[in-house]
């Protein structure tokens, strides 16, 4: 496997964000006890603007788990479709692409799985390429959902009953602050060379494109494979 890139870290400018939204708070909450009786109202009206434009631009980052190696996804139990995987410890095959997406039974779930339906139809017959949705929820309602979307949704999905490759993505790369809460639907593209190329909202027009991106790097090394063979 190739050696990863370092992480990439949260845009300052969301960092300053966060800054100026706890100060906020911070005189909000301690300004009385201080002697500062003047302004607070004002202070506490500009959170809620603050809170949105976070979330309005993605929070967390696009990309804090960009650059690491992507963990196994062992303990999956299949309940539609197919996934290859290392048999001995669920590791991803070299040399393929992997996107993977946990989401919850909302509105907003189905919603973010859209995207993520059109991206298997279009590259998902290809051999080397393999999405799978992951449902936030308990193995019966997971198959209660399966059975009741399984023509609006086509691509594999699974059941991390033991919540261990939970854990390794959106425990590790879902959240990068305690100040709000994690995207979801999360969805990682891992390249072939088993490294995370993006993760992020699937509704996001970056998603796609990354997919189409990273399918397209292994299509053209298997082009650049089977010419040097030719000249051989």
């Amino acid at each position: 496997m190739a050696a990863s890139k370092p992480p990439k870290h949260q845009h300052p400018l969301i960092m300053l964000l966060e800054l100026l939204a706890l100060g906020a708070s911070m005189y909000v909450l301690f300004g009385p006890y201080l002697g500062y009786e003047h302004g607070q109202t004002r202070y506490l009206a500009v959170l809620p603007a603050m809170v949105a434009l976070l979330l309005f631009m993605e929070y967390p980052a696009p990309g804090h788990g960009v650059g690491l190696p992507a963990a196994p996804l062992a303990g999956l139990e299949l309940l539609q479709g197919d996934l290859p995987l290392e048999k001995k410890d669920g590791a991803l095959l070299a040399g393929h692409v992997y996107i993977v997406v946990w989401f919850k039974n909302d509105k907003g779930g189905r919603r973010g799985m859209r995207p993520v339906e059109t991206v298997h139809r279009k590259l998902g017959a290809h051999a080397k390429v393999h999405l799978l949705a992951v449902p936030l929820m308990a193995k019966d309602a997971a198959t209660a959902f399966v059975a009741q979307w399984k023509r609006t949704l086509t691509l594999p999905i699974a059941h991390d009953a033991a919540g261990t490759a939970t854990a390794s993505y959106v425990t590790a790369h879902g959240q990068s602050s305690p100040f709000l809460p994690s995207v979801m639907p999360l969805a990682f593209v891992v390249g072939p060379d088993g490294v995370i190329r993006w993760q992020g909202h699937p509704n996001r027009k970056a998603f796609a494109a990354s997919a189409l991106d990273t399918v397209r790097g292994v299509l053209l090394a298997e082009k650049e494979a089977g010419e040097s063979k030719k000249k051989k």
